[in-house]
């Protein structure tokens, strides 16, 4: 899937779905079957008092991250799949002083549940790793790390 269509697919997802995402306005800037990366700007809807990225902001750029790549995945089945998180935990190492880069490479994990799902017709919960970076292009500073624990059910 071109990368402008996931993008048109994100913001319809806000839209019309999550209106929270809509309001943050994420943008992928690299997807592919084993990862995504995207961005949220730092800009007076997703800053602070202190001038860093708020912790909503943040939230939603892991969740959007690692659900929307599982997300994606399941678009390219002829299933019903039960997509949701039950848990997350977040490790804060620094402020984000700038536009912040979620990190998520649980492609082939994703791929792994849905199968076993599909095989045992049980539900799987497996914990996804978030990365948050900030200027992702140079010195690529690690500001935050997110664990998210991802429930997945094929009906």
């Amino acid at each position: 899937m071109k990368l402008s269509k996931v993008n048109r697919y994100l913001h319809l997802f806000g839209l019309t779905k999550i209106s929270l995402v809509f309001y943050v306005r994420p943008k992928i800037i690299e997807y592919s079957e084993k990862h995504i990366l995207l961005r949220i700007k730092l800009r007076r809807k997703t800053r602070n008092h202190l001038k860093s990225m708020y912790i909503a902001a943040l939230v939603v750029g892991a969740d959007i991250s690692s659900g929307f790549l599982a997300f994606l995945k399941t678009q390219n089945s002829d299933k019903r799949i039960s997509l949701v998180f039950k848990s997350i935990q977040g490790e804060f190492l620094k402020r984000p002083m700038g536009d912040c880069y979620f990190l998520c490479e649980n492609g082939e994990q994703v791929d792994d549940m849905i199968q076993k799902s599909t095989e045992t017709g049980e539900r799987l919960n497996e914990m996804s790793e978030i990365k948050v970076y900030t200027d992702y292009d140079k010195e690529r500073e690690l500001v935050a790390i997110f664990k998210m624990e991802l429930s997945i059910k094929v009906k």
